[in-house]
């Protein structure tokens, strides 16, 4: 199956320029769908066919890939694009900004511990010691700067970079606009 971010994401390079992306998972192994009566049949047999099926390839060596491919449109099209390329709604059609690839997620083994390193993973927090930490978390080294352990220390480099909005902000419903890409083919 394939996998889309649905959000438009923010990249920025070194000149500080940003571009809107879109991230696109496309799948190597080729999508397979099962009739309804299949599915019937086999979820109610085994609710977790798909996950034993997942991991037992993984364990035969079949390791399942997806490649990764990104739309990257300039900060500047984004104020004129002919709908707004922030809508959750929208797909921007490939013709106006190409899939270029980017690289491979391969899942080529499974988890020691699926409590810990996948489900615990999902809610993990950003604090040190913290109760969804289940990694080495620094093990007994300082969790302050300045200090004389090697440990984190404060750099110059800049964390976020703002960008200019005009007009109204907030959260509003938006009608149907005649340039919606209603229809319009990727």
């Amino acid at each position: 199956m394939d996998g889309f971010g649905s959000h438009t994401f923010q990249w920025v390079n070194a000149q500080g320029e940003r571009f809107w992306v879109k991230f696109h998972f496309k799948t190597d192994q080729g999508i397979r769908t099962l009739t309804t009566q299949e599915a019937e049949a086999i979820g109610g047999k085994d609710p977790q066919h798909h996950q034993r099926d997942l991991y037992r390839a993984i364990e035969r060596g079949e390791f399942p890939s997806w490649t990764l491919k990104v739309q990257v449109m300039p900060e500047a099209d984004a104020a004129h694009y002919r709908f707004n390329p922030f809508d959750l709604t929208k797909v921007w059609p490939h013709k106006d900004y190409l899939l270029v690839e980017v690289g491979k997620l391969v899942l080529n083994r499974t988890p020691d511990n699926f409590f810990a390193d996948v489900e615990k993973g999902g809610a993990r927090n950003y604090g040190r010691d913290g109760a969804m930490h289940f990694d080495g978390n620094g093990g007994r080294g300082p969790n302050h700067e300045p200090n004389s352990l090697n440990g984190p220390a404060q750099t110059d480099e800049a964390s976020g970079v703002g960008y200019a909005v005009s007009g109204v902000t907030g959260t509003s419903v938006h009608g149907k606009h005649v340039e919606d890409n209603e229809g319009i083919r990727c």
